[in-house]
């Protein structure tokens, strides 16, 4: 009876033991800093496995910039940083396999948020229409999280009008050849060159439709009047033009939630 016991035992240990080398972890721990200047940043960020798990969800020290997270071995990771002040970003990191319990150093760089900043340029909406791009719909999202987080903080979006579809180029007229049977060879009318990326001028019925489609977007926002400004603009800039970008979201102004 003793001998099967002390066999019990044995065996026991023996899973115990490997149990724990299959679930050593990783205490990974580091510093959040802003990517310009260098500074500490307090920020919330989320750890997803590779399956989408989510196994840390926390927030950096507000002054230190410090974070940690246990983890297993062995594995890849995608990391969210999602705070009230920083432009919304993920970056992924792999664990190599251990046996033991070990500690990771590693920082991360995150970009925080400043007055005119611009943080989407977008061709928002199809030519002449009123309907926000998928593309559109998911910024629009991130900036109205930003703004529940954030009662300091203020967005600016700037609506373009759609850029002028190319000028139709009009062949010339068949001349008759004054040789019987025969006709001149039509030479194409010559034009000038014209800036392929012209704009429309500003619709007013097009332009409030497509106002509301943004507005109902944050319906969630209290005192949106106070934090969201619209306005329309008939500029021409070659960045934005050449993409035939409709629409502009940058920083108006932000604040600390303490301030």
């Amino acid at each position: 009876m003793r001998f099967l016991f002390a066999i019990c035992v044995f065996y026991c240990f023996a899973f115990i033991t490997i149990h724990a080398q299959n679930t050593s972890t990783i205490l990974l721990k580091g510093i959040i800093r802003d990517i310009q200047s260098g500074a500490a940043v307090g920020t919330d960020y989320e750890i997803t496995d590779e399956a989408g798990n989510k196994v840390a969800n926390a927030k950096s020290h507000p002054k230190t910039g410090m974070y940690s997270a246990a983890l297993k071995p062995g594995a890849s990771y995608t990391i969210l940083f999602n705070g009230f002040d920083i432009v919304k970003s993920k970056q992924n990191i792999v664990l190599e396999p251990a046996e033991k319990y070990q500690e990771i150093t590693k920082d991360f760089t995150v970009q925080k948020l400043y007055t005119g900043m611009e943080l989407y340029s977008l061709k928002a909406f199809e030519y002449s229409g009123n309907t926000l791009s998928a593309e559109a719909i998911q910024a629009l999202n991130d900036i109205k999280e930003m703004l529940k987080k954030n009662r300091n903080l203020s967005i600016n979006i700037t609506l373009l009008p759609d850029i002028a579809p190319p000028p139709v180029q009009i062949a010339a007229p068949v001349i008759k050849s004054k040789k019987k049977g025969k006709n001149e060879v039509p030479v194409p009318v010559a034009s000038p060159i014209q800036n392929q990326n012209l704009r429309n001028e500003i619709d007013p019925t097009l332009t409030a439709s497509r106002v509301e489609a943004i507005k109902s977007i944050f319906t969630e926002v209290k005192n949106l009047d106070s934090k969201l400004k619209i306005n329309t603009e008939n500029r021409n800039d070659l960045k934005h033009d050449t993409l035939k970008n409709t629409l502009i979201i940058s920083v108006g102004e932000v604040k600390s939630l303490f301030e």
